[in-house]
């Protein structure tokens, strides 16, 4: 809050070096009070605060107050925003917040790249965001916590320079009139000419639905987000729509990640994890796959080497454990046998994350393969074993196994980043410290060596 009026001096030092700012990242701008925007709001008249901003990120913004078109200038390409206010937006706040994006299509029609983020909750609605088709230039999209429509949607499809896209979707206003053949389809041919990258959140049905016609041909990266299935056979919508997705056979799609989101706390009946995903192992160019279910999933052995040898240029393989542990004897988990398959036959392998590994049949020390992959840097896994106590002579044994497989650990990597459950993380804390341990010994034996052999030659000199 301002505590007295801006000296007019001052106010005329700030305009001189106004001009010269061309980028603002915001930070915790919610501290200050909304007079001070009102009192600044004044003194700015209709001029913008920074008249040759490009780049304005971050900006909170709460639809009652007066600062948003304060930063909003004619030269402005990037563009993101945060929405904030009450927990609950009133029909007032959505109705505002959608008057305030269609004024910024006006004072900055030119923007390539958008971001739009909402606080509240329940998420806005698509019929509060149509003012964003007004902007023709879009590269990049990225709605959070805000849905879009099928009219919406169609936009972006025919925006020629987007590239990035990542939005929920409620196609709810889905029109499947097969008497109007220019309106019955979702997507069509010419739709997203350059789409590179696209994550969408919904329903699987609409997941499905949104695929129905036409996949982007020339997607790089792409994020589907099942979000809330009653049940794991509602999965059949998402299997339908990676098999739409599998036969369009894109030839630059080489990053996927598959999420499934659930609010329940259990899921008592579990499909295999690749009966979710099996269309993806007919796209032989995938490079990076993540796949996210709620609680460890059914994951066997031959599911990985069907995986391994689908993708013969993976180079790195995400499961980690999501929403928590449960330890269930019936759960199905790749065992030590799995992970010396993985390492002789994915070569260009670096990073690797399972849900949990099964390190009851390791085998012993006088017996343990060293197969040596030197490629992966990343590495973690929970590990598990029946009975649901692991003592650490067998974490340290785990440890032993694994550093003769992948003696390249980099353990700044993925160590401590899964979202794991605190006692699992304890069990890959004490392997990791084993693991460094080993690799240091390594080191350090190799530099001793080289001390020595260096003694032994009597002709090298030091130089003072």
């Amino acid at each position: 809050m301002l505590g007295e009026d801006i000296p007019p001096d001052q106010w005329a030092r700030f305009r001189i070096y106004a001009p010269l700012v061309r980028e603002l990242r915001c930070q915790q701008w919610e501290w200050a009070h909304p007079s001070t925007w009102t009192f600044v709001a004044r003194i700015c008249g209709r001029e913008p605060m920074l008249p040759n901003l490009r780049i304005l990120y971050n900006l909170p913004v709460d639809p009652r107050g007066p600062a948003t078109l304060m930063f909003i200038t004619p030269k402005l390409r990037q563009l993101g925003i945060r929405l904030v206010g009450e927990q609950d937006m009133t029909p007032g706040d959505k109705l505002a917040t959608s008057c305030l994006i269609r004024q910024t299509t006006r004072t900055a029609p030119n923007i390539t790249h958008l971001f739009v983020s909402v606080d509240s909750y329940p998420p806005l609605p698509a019929e509060f965001l149509w003012p964003l088709r007004l902007f023709h230039k879009l590269q990049s999209v990225a709605l959070d916590n805000c849905f879009i429509n099928q009219s919406l949607a169609l936009n972006f499809a025919c925006t020629e320079s987007l590239e990035t896209l990542l939005a929920s979707i409620d196609l709810s206003d889905y029109n499947n009139d097969e008497e109007d053949e220019d309106e019955c389809n979702m997507l069509r041919e010419g739709d997203f000419e350059r789409l590179r990258h696209l994550e969408l959140r919904g329903k699987g049905s609409q997941l499905n639905l949104f695929f129905a016609d036409f996949v982007p041909p020339q997607l790089e990266m792409l994020t589907l987000v099942a979000i809330q299935p009653e049940s794991w056979e509602e999965l059949d919508e998402l299997y339908a729509c990676l098999t739409r997705i599998a036969d369009a056979k894109l030839s630059r799609l080489d990053k996927v990640k598959i999420e499934v989101e659930c609010s329940r706390e259990r899921i008592e009946r579990r499909k295999p994890l690749l009966q979710i995903i099996r269309p993806l192992l007919d796209i032989r160019t995938l490079k990076s796959v993540r796949v996210e279910v709620y609680g460890p999933p059914n994951l066997s052995d031959d599911d990985l080497a069907q995986m391994i040898a689908a993708w013969p240029e993976l180079t790195a393989l995400h499961i980690p454990v999501y929403g928590g542990v449960y330890y269930k004897e019936q759960t199905v988990r790749p065992s030590a046998a799995a992970l010396v398959h993985l390492a002789r036959s994915a070569p260009k392998l670096e990073e690797l994350s399972l849900p949990e590994l099964n390190i009851s049949r390791l085998p012993d020390l006088e017996v343990m393969p060293y197969v040596g992959h030197r490629a992966l840097r990343k590495f973690h896994a929970s590990l598990w074993a029946p009975g649901h106590s692991i003592h650490r002579p067998e974490i340290y044994r785990a440890a032993v196994f694994i550093d003769r497989l992948f003696p390249d650990l980099d353990f700044d990597g993925l160590a401590g980043v899964e979202r794991d459950s605190h006692a699992q993380k304890t069990k890959w804390q004490y392997a990791s410290e084993a693991l460094r341990a080993m690799r240091l010994g390594r080191n350090t034996g190799a530099k001793l060596k080289e001390i020595a052999q260096a003694s032994r030659r009597p002709n090298d000199t030091i130089e003072q």
